[in-house]
């Protein structure tokens, strides 16, 4: 468990505002600053040799505020996130992961970001061990990431929401050409120098 504070001055985000009644201009502006405090807490459950499990979370209070269009504002939330991956050894050279997230929703200078919860699995197998594997990777895989958003300032109200192509399927093969230990060497004081892998 950890706890933490972290304070960001010229906060950097994208705006809004409304050239007319259809047309709203987008941009990035400083908007002033943010602070946030709160735990991250993290799980490892390493109990049976086929099943790997980590839970991690992030519980925080949020707070951002400045000048925006010539307009103070303040906007707090108390918000969360939590992460849930499983690595299941399958076979000796063949291993399935699973993975699922949540965050929940958080305020922003404008509006509030809205939650989202995603789900992603992957098949990894080794043809040549710590040299040559295939990965299959499945992401998104009950469709449900979505980024949604509400901003409103002085003269426009804007719901908007982004639904990523999905499922996302990767294949991805990787070599390594150069899988070796350095040398022991010895220095120049006639230690010897520490053994590093690659």
């Amino acid at each position: 468990v950890e706890g933490y504070f972290r304070r960001v001055h010229n906060k950097v985000e994208r705006v809004q505002s409304a050239i007319d009644e259809t047309v709203t201009l987008q941009t990035i502006a400083n908007v002033g600053e943010d602070r946030t405090s709160g735990l991250e807490m993290m799980l490892n459950s390493g109990y049976f040799r086929w099943w790997d499990a980590t839970l991690s979370a992030n519980i925080y209070h949020y707070e951002i505020e400045g000048e925006l269009y010539g307009d103070a504002f303040s906007r707090s939330s108390d918000s969360w996130s939590v992460r849930m991956n499983n690595m299941f050894k399958v076979l000796p050279s063949t291993s399935l992961q699973l993975d699922g997230r949540y965050n929940s929703p958080q305020v922003s200078a404008q509006g509030e970001r809205k939650s989202y919860y995603s789900v992603n699995v992957a098949i990894r197998h080794e043809f040549i061990p710590r040299q040559m594997s295939a990965t299959l990777q499945f992401r998104n895989v009950l469709n449900t990431v979505k980024w949604a958003s509400v901003s409103e300032g002085r003269d426009f109200y804007n719901e908007r929401e982004f639904l990523p192509d999905t499922p996302i399927i990767m294949l991805n093969l990787s070599y390594v050409f150069n899988n070796f230990k350095k040398d022991r060497r010895e220095g120049g004081n006639g230690d010897e120098g520490d053994e590093m892998e690659f």
